[in-house]
């Protein structure tokens, strides 16, 4: 794979590099330079990766240098970038970074032509996902509940950390790409932040979002002493911010599992199944487990409907009913099997609904689910529609 790119090694020490069949990693204190174009996508879907710490490893571009077809799956680098304006700086720059197959680029327009930037994209809440290069100040988590006006919520889906290491990227234009936001916030909403040291501020000024969708972006203008470069709002951050949601159905049980990313004024979720995707039928409800409604954290939920018991003892003492010996008359026999009937169906009506209806019926059926969370005040959020799995 060798005669496909070009690479020179910068190091203050000793080169820790890794080029191999796999992939290929920078390790701590070592560079990896770029001087003209490389494509990310290599013959084999090798990875590229760098250390991700206090002193990373980078892949560094140097004047002109570009990396291209840069995709989600492997074709992004999961660690660091940085760029070298090298006195020959070009119009502008994207970082190809990513992590968990996510490709989350940064662009900087008119970068100086001495400049010397790095970035990386880091998945997660920013109040505990650390930012490894921030130092002094800027060190230690980046709270999303420090927050300036106008900003009123910060994502928790992620941040990058941003090196302005030749101190001259005040003022330039930063664009991202952005997970998708539609949990989070409203595309006139949504404004690029910054970590000032002790607290996220808007780098937007005003709304800039193509949208609020997956790899939608946004910009903002840099400012002096940014370590970090979150996604905010201007406006309250929705009831819910859902994470993962899936739903299995096997032997007779269909378990519901979701986890929200974070919380605000929260009540409860309503787990809702469907057969066609278009009419939702109520299953049951979980109260949230947020402390006064509020998390910043993530937190797992579960719901489980099986069939009913009382429904399928019912079902088994009728089934025997028609191996009762002749002895019983067809008349008392019949009148056996409505009272089992009528028990049955009395057990069943004393059991919740969402045993009931969804065990016996609905949670045999149904070939979607989705996830309601409603507030304090009664407005609700819908979660994204999940496929059931039977197993």
């Amino acid at each position: 794979m060798l005669k496909y790119i070009a690479f020179f090694i910068l190091s203050t020490g000793f080169v820790q590099w890794s080029f191999a069949q796999t992939g290929n990693h920078v390790f701590s204190g070592s560079e990896a330079a770029n001087f003209g174009t490389v494509s990310l996508s290599t013959p084999g879907g090798q990875t590229w990766s760098t250390d991700r710490s206090a002193s990373p490893g980078y892949f560094s571009a140097l004047g002109a240098a570009t990396y291209t077809n840069a995709a989600d799956g492997t074709a992004y680098i999961d660690g660091y970038v940085k760029y070298y304006g090298n006195n020959a700086a070009a119009a502008s720059f994207t970082f190809p970074t990513g992590q968990n197959s996510d490709l989350r680029t940064l662009t900087i327009t008119a970068p100086a032509s001495t400049g010397i930037y790095a970035t990386a994209w880091i998945v997660g809440d920013p109040s505990g996902n650390l930012d490894p290069t921030s130092t002094g100040a800027s060190g230690g988590a980046h709270s999303i509940g420090n927050l300036s006006s106008p900003i009123v919520g910060v994502s928790p889906y992620g941040q990058w950390d941003w090196q302005d290491l030749s101190g001259d990227a005040s003022g330039k234009t930063i664009t991202v790409s952005i997970p998708d936001m539609t949990d989070f916030g409203l595309q006139n909403n949504l404004r690029l932040v910054g970590w000032d040291g002790s607290h996220w501020v808007d780098l937007s000024g005003s709304a800039t979002a193509s949208g609020n969708t997956e790899n939608s972006t946004l910009s903002g203008t840099m400012q002096s002493n940014i370590s970090a470069i979150g996604i905010g709002s201007v406006s309250q951050p929705l009831p819910a911010v859902f994470g993962t949601i899936s739903a299995i159905y096997s032997n007779g049980l269909l378990r519901v599992d979701w986890q929200t990313l974070s919380e605000s004024n929260s009540k409860e979720f309503a787990v809702e199944g469907s057969v066609d995707g278009i009419v939702w039928k109520q299953l049951g409800l979980i109260d949230s487990k947020a402390e006064d409604g509020a998390s910043a954290t993530t937190l797992n939920y579960q719901f489980e409907a099986a069939v009913s018991g009382a429904v399928i003892a019912g079902m088994g003492l009728l089934s025997l009913l028609l191996f009762v010996p002749g002895s019983i008359r067809r008349s008392q026999k019949k009148w056996l099997m409505l009272a089992m009937i009528g028990l049955s169906f009395t057990a069943a009506c004393t059991k919740k609904m969402s045993d009931v209806e969804a065990g016996a019926d609905l949670a045999q059926s149904a070939k979607y689910v989705r996830i309601v969370q409603f507030d304090k005040d009664g407005a609700k959020r819908v979660s994204k529609v999940v496929k059931v799995v039977h197993e």
